[in-house]
């Protein structure tokens, strides 16, 4: 469904192509997302069709019947794709909430989600009950292939060295406020910048162009045009997006979906949890040992979800001295 969620997904996606070598394999996406799997080894063919709507499931699904499924695998929870597998496949098969068990040949019970479940191993439980065996490697993975690589060119210009900031999200309580993203990226730029040849990069999705357009523009005006650019001015798309990433010293990110490409591509950042629980997205040691996750109320007792305390939960209760103090640290160590 989302960059995320996609990006979660990618253990379970290895895990089939690796116990089931001759199998043809197709993932089917929303529209526009498709650029988050391009260049990975494991899929035969990446579908998109739009799910919008009550007709969703019953409409714009004549290429992914045309491949021919004989099992469809659903890795969302939701009614419309339990709707929409009756066309795709016999055999079905998910997890079975609400009321779309009778859409599924193997419904599977949904685990107790009475505490934070990791997406990772979310749907990794549900592979091992496809493939009956156990998924033990669940580091995310993504690629960027060449055309994306070569537009990162185009996109950053002469700046080889530099500092990621993503001052979006898809909800407005979980973004971080815009003039503390500023700031810290003049501190780091002092830090790190000339000195060090680092420069700072703002992005986001094309919806927030005016927050990146503000955030750069703070920032150019305390340390001078030449030392940060607005990539959503230069057209920045996914497939882009993966490579710029990648390219990155540090990302500095609200909990959205560059932080999870930047899980996937081996690139550490400093993540801003507000009212969403950083239990939900907790990533295998070897790769969440790359990441500084700053939580808005640390101290949360551990049965309760930080989604249920908004208001306690109020992500611009995170400093700018506790993000410095841990971009400073990943910094310095590399």
């Amino acid at each position: 469904s989302w960059v995320g969620d996609i990006t979660m997904a990618t253990p379970l996606l290895r895990a089939i192509r690796e116990a089931r070598p001759r199998a043809t394999v197709a993932a089917l996406l929303r529209p526009g997302l498709s650029d988050i799997l391009s260049g990975t080894p494991w899929l035969n063919e990446i579908i998109e069709a739009p799910m919008r709507g009550w007709a969703g499931p019953w409409s714009g699904l004549a290429r992914a019947r045309g491949f021919g499924a004989d099992t469809a695998l659903l890795l969302p929870n939701s009614m419309r794709s339990g709707l929409a597998a009756l066309r795709l496949a016999p055999r079905r098969v998910g997890y079975s909430p609400q009321l779309r068990r009778w859409t599924l040949t193997d419904p599977l019970p949904a685990p107790a989600r009475r505490r934070p479940t990791p997406a990772v191993d979310f749907y990794a439980a549900l592979g091992e009950a496809l493939l009956g065996t156990s998924i033990s490697d669940r580091r995310t993975q993504l690629f960027t292939s060449p055309e994306e690589e070569q537009a990162a060119d185009g996109l950053l210009g002469d700046l080889r060295s530099f500092i990621l900031l993503n001052p979006g999200a898809n909800r407005e309580d979980k973004r971080w406020p815009a003039e503390r993203f500023a700031s810290l990226g003049i501190k780091l730029l002092r830090e790190f910048g000339t000195a060090r040849g680092k420069g700072i990069a703002v992005t986001g999705a094309p919806a927030e162009r005016a927050l990146v357009a503000r955030v750069a523009a703070l920032i150019q005006a305390e340390a001078g045009n030449d030392a940060v650019i607005d990539l959503c001015s230069r057209g920045m798309a996914l497939g882009p997006l993966k490579a710029v990433v990648r390219r990155a010293s540090l990302l500095v990110t609200n909990d959205t979906g560059p932080r999870h490409l930047a899980a996937a591509l081996g690139t550490p950042s400093v993540v801003f949890f507000g009212p969403t629980d950083h239990r939900w997205t907790t990533l295998p040691e070897e790769q969440s040992e790359r990441d500084r996750l700053l939580v808005a109320e640390p101290f949360l007792p551990e049965p309760l979800q930080a989604d249920d305390f908004v208001a306690v939960c109020r992500i611009d209760r995170i400093s700018i001295e506790d993000a410095l103090h841990a971009a400073r640290r990943i910094l310095e160590r590399a």
